[in-house]
């Protein structure tokens, strides 16, 4: 068994918002982390795609209900990316609290990060998963840009580069402290 609170990623109040009001999420949760945290911009559905959860199934895990995504060619590019971080979660119910099984089953948290720059790789849990992103040169430089993108009001051009790397670099050199992170935006 993991950890089971670590951090920003284990909040109740994270865990419900990516959730659906009667399970879980791992889509949800996926792109949580994949446009927050990785700053990954996600390509939207194909216009064909039926954007609906399953409904819960009382014999089934979420891991089996969502296995659909990356059977489907047209859902595999995006969901190959998204569902495994998301499955992750999968400890945590619609509302963050901790659970060992899912209608009788075990529940796996299983993971895997794909796509990114110097993380890729299996976990298993929030706890492994937040580990693996608190040493991410890339989960820093998206944490870079996201205190821009909020302190500026606005999404960041071409003619900000000069200014992200540099607040990133003062952010790199004292040791990842966001405090010297926030004074450098300012």
């Amino acid at each position: 068994m993991g950890v089971q609170r670590v951090g920003v990623l284990s909040q109740p109040a994270l865990l419900a918002v990516t959730s659906k009001p009667n399970m879980t999420s791992p889509v949800h949760r996926g792109v949580f982390v994949r446009e927050q945290l990785l700053c990954t911009a996600l390509p939207p559905p194909p216009a064909d795609a039926m954007v609906v959860a399953p409904d819960p199934d009382p014999n089934l895990t979420t891991r089996q209900l969502f296995e659909i995504h990356t059977q489907e060619a047209a859902c595999a590019g995006c969901h190959k990316l998204i569902d495994p971080l998301g499955l992750g979660f999968e400890h945590f119910d619609e509302v963050g609290r901790w659970r060992e099984t899912q209608n009788g089953h075990p529940v796996d948290a299983e993971g895997e990060i794909i796509g990114t720059t110097d993380i890729n790789g299996p976990f298993y849990g929030v706890d492994q998963l937040a580990k693996r992103l608190s040493r991410s040169e890339q989960v820093h430089r998206c944490v870079t840009t996201q205190v821009f993108r909020y302190g500026t009001g606005r999404g960041e051009s071409r003619d900000d580069g000069c200014t992200l790397d540099g607040m990133f670099q003062a952010y790199r050199d004292s040791g990842y402290d966001f405090r010297v992170l926030i004074r450098t935006f300012v």
